[in-house]
């Protein structure tokens, strides 16, 4: 009883609040749980209006902890962990911000390959949401 108290102390010291992950009205062009082929969508897919490199931000606060090229069909991908033990991810991207992209340069010169799962330590690329 006493360690269910405070498990529940401590998660409830964690809770954040999460905001839309673009700076412009959401519409969507997928939804969570659609029906696809041969799978049901994972995700949400925000429109762009047809623009490509719109700023994507960080839902709330937390460290990159990977990203990833060419995985899972996701193309260009940043996988965001937050501190309440949740992970966004942030797929389909034209391209990474400076910061992430000179990690992932790194990662493909230390492994001599373009694409991958690249995992990063917590202080390597920490986040926090734009609001």
């Amino acid at each position: 009883m006493l360690n269910s108290l405070i498990s529940a102390l401590l998660l409830s010291a964690n809770i954040i609040s999460y905001t839309p992950p673009v700076d412009y009205v959401i519409s969507l062009a997928g939804n969570f749980g659609e029906p696809r082929p041969n799978h049901f969508h994972g995700g949400i897919d925000v429109k762009t209006d047809r623009v490509e490199g719109k700023r994507v931000l960080s839902v709330a606060e937390g460290f990159v902890s990977a990203v990833s090229i060419g995985v899972d069909g996701f193309g260009n991908a940043v996988y965001v962990q937050h501190p309440d033990g949740h992970t966004s991810i942030y797929c389909h991207l034209k391209r990474f911000s400076p910061r992430i992209e000179s990690m992932v340069h790194r990662w493909q010169q230390l492994h001599q390959q373009k694409e991958g799962m690249m995992r990063f330590d917590p202080w390597m690329c920490p986040v926090w949401k734009a609001r």
